[in-house]
């Protein structure tokens, strides 16, 4: 073995000799692309032109749900929207809260595990009958003491007030129903002041108990980078003290507009909060508190623990959503369907139950890799419940970082050695051999096992890699073959002077 080592090494050196030059453009090539990857896909990127970039992976994930395809959504989940036949059926948005309050006593009946709003009910709803009636009762009140009471009038006022008080009707539908989740949404700085500070506080009173239990590391949520608000739109008392637990459903989209992922978790006046989506999740798992927990490593939020499923977050609390295909996958049903009694009860029946607006004119749709208009919100809050319960998500950490940086190094040092030993129009096939199995090969993991390896620098490495060697070799190498085919034609015959082409350090003195 020894005298095999000692000849192998003098090769290694001719070889590097002989190619030093493409081999210094690979090894350029690497490190640019090292020298990229950090901002792209580490650590976020002001820069315009790296936003330009990172975008352009974005739509590679887009592009490998379009390919993957529609996936059979979870039957655990359904849609009560909020839609146009509901605005034709029970007039303009916002209804008067009794049809809601109709549809958690039917929901409740036909045995709906969990009922979650992806709306919030921050305001009183004062309609002018409500209004009527009790200043009509306030001037009975201060003239029954000289007129005398008439009970008769008294109990038919009453039961004409209570029957305009839609907030009383759904307040009274809660406090039968065990498996409320109201949403809620946090506002931007600028509307505090805007806001009633009693009515937020009482909200407060009853979400600060709601707060995720148990944060690992707490140190390291000073570098928390992720969603912080000083301002919430919060849901009336009244309904608040009857929910089991609050999720807000703000829906944060990419820098290009598209939803791809969800905030997890949201700091508010120093405790750390669920989305909507967990919220619900948990009420339907029926999973305690105590067994949920927020983890913290010196990077940032590392993951959730929710029972025995791991939920993989990056440092600022955001998680991919694993989108199971345009919108209509879930079954959804109409509110007017539902409010007016339409549907067979066993429609619901253990289910989850997400009620929200898809209707065109309410302001609540999203772009997704699926659909680029049009997306109802409360379906996007559909598959991340889905993704959640079946412990279903796109990874994308530490595993995948170390595959793309691999793939970066293979396709600029190990591609460019191979590129130095085959001809010019062998590399054209090698490139496009190795192109298309690494591009087989990341979409494979993503539709098989949800693993999202970076495309778009990997490729850019390796087709720029081929572009300057054949350049460099065109240029440079192929001069010096005119050259010595020149000088050697008349004096060596054609076989022999293309195994000179081929090894040129076989010529020598003599």
């Amino acid at each position: 073995m020894k005298p095999r080592f000692g000849k192998l090494t003098p090769r290694l050196v001719r070889f590097i000799r002989l190619y030093r030059a493409i081999l210094t453009i690979s090894g350029a090539i690497c490190l640019l692309s090292l020298a990229l990857y950090v901002p792209l896909y580490l650590v976020p990127h002001p820069s315009p032109l790296l936003e330009f970039l990172a975008d352009i992976e974005l739509k590679t994930l887009d592009t490998r749900f379009l390919l993957r395809g529609k996936r059979q959504p979870s039957e655990q989940i359904a849609i009560v929207a909020i839609d146009q036949k509901s605005e034709d059926v029970l007039g303009r948005w916002p209804f008067p809260r009794r049809y809601f309050a109709d549809a958690v006593d039917f929901l409740r009946e036909a045995g709906a595990r969990v009922i979650a709003f992806d709306i919030n009910f921050p305001q009183p709803d004062e309609n002018s009958a409500l209004v009527s009636l009790r200043q009509i009762k306030k001037e009975y009140a201060a003239r029954k003491k000289q007129a005398g009471l008439d009970s008769q009038f008294e109990a038919e006022l009453n039961r004409q007030v209570a029957e305009a008080d839609n907030d009383q009707k759904l307040s009274d539908a809660l406090s039968r129903y065990d498996n409320a989740i109201l949403g809620y949404f946090f506002l931007p700085p600028t509307e505090a002041a805007k806001q009633n500070r009693e009515r937020v506080s009482e909200f407060i009173n009853y979400l600060s108990f709601q707060a995720y239990p148990q944060i690992i590391h707490p140190e390291y949520g000073k570098r928390f980078e992720g969603l912080e608000f000083s301002a919430i739109s919060p849901n009336l008392p009244k309904f608040a003290l009857y929910a089991k637990n609050f999720g807000y459903f703000n829906i944060i989209p990419d820098a290009d507009g598209t939803v791809r992922r969800e905030p997890v978790v949201a700091r508010f006046e120093g405790n750390y909060y669920p989305s909507l989506d967990i919220a619900a999740a948990l009420a339907y798992t029926n999973l305690s508190l105590d067994k949920v927990a927020v983890v913290f490593n010196p990077y940032g939020l590392e993951r959730i623990d929710f029972g025995r499923v791991s939920i993989p977050t990056d440092p600022g609390g955001y998680v991919q959503i694993d989108f199971h295909g345009p919108s209509g996958t879930y079954p959804t049903y109409s509110l007017a369907d539902v409010v007016m009694h339409k549907l067979a009860p066993a429609v619901f029946r253990n289910r989850l139950i997400l009620i929200g607006p898809t209707a065109i004119g309410i302001p609540d749709t999203a772009v997704t890799p699926f659909q680029q208009m049009g997306f109802p919100g409360v379906e996007v809050h559909a598959n991340f419940i889905d993704d959640i319960l079946h412990g279903h998500f796109i990874r994308r950490g530490l595993r995948e970082n170390l595959i793309d940086l691999f793939f970066i190094v293979l396709f600029s040092l190990g591609a460019g050695t191979l590129l130095t030993v085959v001809s010019s129009q062998r590399a054209t096939i090698v490139l496009v051999v190795i192109l298309g199995f690494f591009l087989w090969l990341t979409f494979a993991l993503f539709a098989t096992y949800r693993i999202w390896i970076a495309v778009f620098l990997p490729t850019a490495t390796l087709t720029v890699n081929y572009a300057a060697i054949i350049s460099y070799r065109f240029f440079f190498e192929e001069r010096e073959r005119k050259k010595i085919r020149g000088a050697f034609q008349q004096y060596l015959p054609p076989g022999l002077i293309n195994q000179l082409l081929e090894h040129p350090e076989l010529l020598q003195l003599g």
